[in-house]
């Protein structure tokens, strides 16, 4: 994932945007095709959960979980 996106997604987070923080970081997973494992996928979700937001909005990483993802 490039730097940048890194960046963007802490910026929105230093000013409390949390859900379009983790939005980045979901969607450039996904736009990366970045593998992850189980592990990230599961925080991910607990995220989510807790920002109150709906599965669809990062449901579709379960297709990059692989048991040799990093995290």
């Amino acid at each position: 994932m490039p730097e940048s996106d890194l960046t963007n997604a802490k910026e929105l987070l230093h000013h409390h945007e949390f859900g379009l923080g983790l939005d980045t970081i979901v969607t450039q997973l996904y736009d990366y095709n970045i593998e992850i494992d189980r592990e990230t996928y599961e925080l991910i979700e607990r995220i989510a959960h807790d920002l109150h937001l709906p599965t669809e909005s990062y449901s579709f990483l379960k297709e990059l979980i692989t048991d040799n993802g990093s995290s």
